[in-house]
This record gives C-alpha cells, sequence and structure tokens, in this order.
C-alpha cells in the first residue's frame, strides 16, 4: 500500500486462480524510489504479512507492514504518499524543516525503520458472475494509525475507504477493477482531500490456467489540493503452484511526480490448513 497500489492487482490475480480456501495467509514485498517533487529522493521498502478468510460471501484481511525509508521526507496516506511540508508530490526541504521533521537524511540506505500502520478490509459479494454479468463486491477498509508520524511511516490518523470491486473472466482473459473514496485523516496544518481511487488489471492467463500475465493501472485523484494526481502504470506476472498457493510480481512507473519513480513487489498466498 504504500508504495504503489499496483501490487493490489497482481496479487488480486493470483487470488482469482486459487482453489476456494478458507484460510489464507498473504504476504507481499514492495520496494520504490522517488522524489516526489522534493529535492531529495526517498527509497522505502515495506514488508507485509496477513491473514486472509472467507465465510460464505464475505472475505475479511488484515495486514500490518514493516517499513523502512532512507528520509523522514514523506509520509503514507491510505491512499497515497504525501510531503509533510503541505503538498503531495511537490514541496522543498525548507517546508519539510518547518514541519518539524529533518529536511535532510542521515547515512545509510534505510534510516527510518518501523512497524507501519495495519489495515482491515471487508469484502462482500454482491453479484456472482453469470455470462455476461462480471462479479462485483463491496468492500470497506480502514488503516489504523499506530506508526510514529515523525518517521514518516504513517500520519498518525485513521484512513478509511469504501468501494466496490469488479472482474470478469472470458476464455483466457480476466478483467480486475477496484474502485474507492478515502476519507482521510487530517494532519497538523494540513487538510487533505477525500481522494478517488481507481486500480485495474487486464491479464492472460497461459500455462494451462497456472500462469497470467497483466497490465496494471493505478491512479488517485489529488490528495492536497493543487498537487499532481498520483498515477503509475505497469505490469505483473501470477503463478498458482502445488498445493493451492499462488505467487505474484509487478513493477509500476510512476507518470506523475508524486508517485514512485519506480516500484517492484513480490506477493504471496498460502492456504491454511
Amino acid at each position: 500500500m504504500k508504495w504503489t497500489a499496483g501490487i493490489a492487482l497482481a496479487i488480486s490475480a493470483s487470488v482469482s486462480i486459487l482453489p476456494a480456501a478458507d484460510l489464507s495467509y498473504s504476504g507481499s514485498l514492495l520496494f520504490g524510489t522517488g522524489f516526489y517533487g522534493l529535492e531529495e529522493r526517498t527509497n522505502g521498502f515495506t514488508l507485509s504479512n496477513g491473514l486472509y478468510l472467507q465465510v460464505h460471501r464475505f472475505r475479511l484481511s488484515a495486514a500490518i507492514p514493516l517499513s523502512g525509508q532512507s528520509t523522514p521526507l514523506v509520509s503514507s496516506t491510505g491512499a497515497g504518499i504525501i510531503t509533510p511540508g503541505g503538498s503531495s508530490g511537490s514541496g522543498d526541504s525548507d517546508e519539510i524543516a518547518g514541519s518539524g521533521r529533518s529536511g535532510s537524511a542521515d547515512d545509510g540506505l534505510f534510516t527510518v525503520f518501523g512497524i507501519g500502520d495495519p489495515t482491515l478490509r471487508v469484502d462482500f459479494d454482491a453479484i456472482r458472475p453469470h455470462r455476461h454479468i462480471p462479479s462485483v463486491s463491496l468492500f470497506a477498509q480502514a488503516k489504523i494509525p499506530i506508526a510514529d508520524p515523525a518517521d514518516g511511516l504513517g500520519t498518525g490518523e485513521f484512513d478509511y475507504a469504501a468501494g466496490l470491486s469488479l472482474s470478469r473472466s472470458s476464455g483466457r482473459n480476466l478483467f480486475l477493477v477496484d474502485a474507492a473514496w478515502w476519507i482521510l485523516g487530517d494532519v497538523p496544518d494540513l487538510d487533505l482531500e477525500n481522494p478517488f481511487s481507481i486500480n485495474a488489471s487486464v491479464g492472460r492467463s497461459f500455462n494451462g490456467g497456472k500462469s497470467m500475465a497483466s497490465v496494471i493501472f493505478s491512479a488517485c485523484t489529488e490528495i492536497v489540493s493543487g498537487s499532481e494526481p498520483p498515477m503509475q502504470i505497469g505490469a505483473g506476472l501470477n503463478r498458482l503452484v502445488g498445493g493451492g498457493r499462488a505467487f505474484g510480481g509487478s513493477a509500476m512507473i510512476g507518470l506523475t511526480e508524486s508517485a514512485s519513480d519506480l516500484s517492484v513487489s513480490f506477493g504471496w498466498t498460502i492456504p491454511i490448513d
């Protein structure tokens, strides 16, 4: 979630080819790098671990991330990255210093390290797929603030989202769309917008349906008024292996300065007996 929304679609594609499972362990490792409109580059990673439970038409998921970044110059919201100086993807070191954080990084690859904000999500399968009708799921999501805002690993505020997911398969092709409306908690001296986000993926299976290659697009409306909205595009590859386990990866490039210049990720889903 912190560095690219595209991984959600890559992992969703993996889950879509899994056999039905009541309880699964899921995780992801993400790495991203970008300037986000600042003079200094910020590198970051997130290792996320969580559980995925399906009960009839309901799916419950919870994940907690372990994050590190090379500077405290950026902060993570549920919808995307902002700079603490008062903008998303734009700003300067003077603004950041004025916010109470250091405007430069210490020596080392990852100088900030800690537990990030966990996320909770509930999905409800409202419409099952039938002939030309896509499957439709409604969901609610929350980001719970436990990370220290001074480290840039969170904002110290709750973020909420409500949205829907559409999926449609046609032969070897799979279409996925995840759209959400976010209510973001305001940070000190900065009122955040309530953005609309969308993640879309078009995939094609091969190797007897055990593998899938996807093109992924991720975008969000502006998080801070007057800032450039984040936007990314990339590709993903997923593989179903023995025992119902699935693995997926993605690589994304930023189309705007508020997004990561480059982000790569690897995710996995393992059913629990």
